[in-house]
């Protein structure tokens, strides 16, 4: 199987639109992203946690001073859950914006030749719209309500905020469980400083938590969320997944390796 082929071939259910400048919401309310504070370049929408921002990079070398500019991607605290039972783990199966690239493009220039008309461009995300099945993960939410309720601890206690990252980490893992799964999850363990998905890019690492499940309830979406349902897989089921193209989520492969289960 080729790279990127089956991603997307099977249960297309998610619809994939580029947006131009000035376009609304179906109230008329603008979309929330769009240019940065502080009159810096990029693009994000700081207030779900995400925002690339246009950069220079320099750096010496034996030629001289070398610069060059390019996106550098920052975002909010988040955390990634591998979730264990009776040595099987917990996937999700999302909606995700993805697919096979277009064979009939240049690779090397995929990224400007998506733009050379109009056909091709809707072509391209006519193209996106798949399923992966991930380890839960997420920011925002979680996390905000994790360092809310510790505010509210510490008032309601008489003492100083602590801003413990490790243990609202580890609460932010046990809610995103609950919200994916509706497993209820304990033994939690972070290990190491976590994942960087694409250190070209990308700023900061997300950690990786490992729990166990300890019970059960009913799974409680966000709005933003497209989930089609959860399951265990053995090592052995996990590998089918990867060879067939349906588990190719970077976050989680490489959680699964961090958290030492080998497929």
């Amino acid at each position: 199987m080729s790279a990127g082929e089956g991603q997307g071939k099977a249960d297309k259910s998610l619809r994939v639109t580029p947006l131009r400048k000035g376009e609304t919401k179906p109230d008329g309310q603008p979309y929330e992203w769009g240019c940065l504070p502080l009159g810096l370049g990029g693009f994000g929408n700081p207030r779900i946690g995400t925002v690339s921002v246009h950069a220079l990079l320099e750096r010496e070398s034996e030629r001289g001073l070398i610069r060059y500019d390019q996106q550098v991607t920052v975002e909010g605290l988040g955390v990634i859950t591998v979730i264990m039972k009776d040595g099987k783990v917990a996937l999700v199966h999302h909606d995700r914006p993805v697919g096979p690239r277009l064979p009939d493009l240049d690779q090397k220039n995929y990224a400007s030749e998506i733009f050379r008309d109009e056909e091709t461009l809707a072509r391209e995300f006519a193209n996106l719209g798949g399923k992966s099945w991930e380890v839960p993960r997420g920011y925002a939410k979680p996390l905000a309500e994790a360092l809310n309720r510790e505010k509210e601890r510490a008032a309601a206690e008489s003492r100083v905020f602590d801003q413990d990252l490790l243990r609202i980490t580890i609460e932010a893992a046990t809610r995103e469980a609950l919200e994916e799964t509706g497993l209820i999850v304990g033994d939690a363990r972070v290990i190491g400083i976590g994942i960087i998905p694409n250190t070209t890019f990308v700023a900061h690492a997300q950690p990786v938590v490992v729990v166990n499940v300890i019970g059960s309830s009913e799974p409680e979406l966000e709005d933003r969320e497209f989930i089609g349902g959860m399951r265990f897989f053995l090592p052995k089921e996990v590998r089918q997944l990867v060879d067939i193209g349906q588990l190719f989520c970077g976050f989680s492969l490489a959680a699964l390796a961090i958290a030492g289960f080998h497929f």
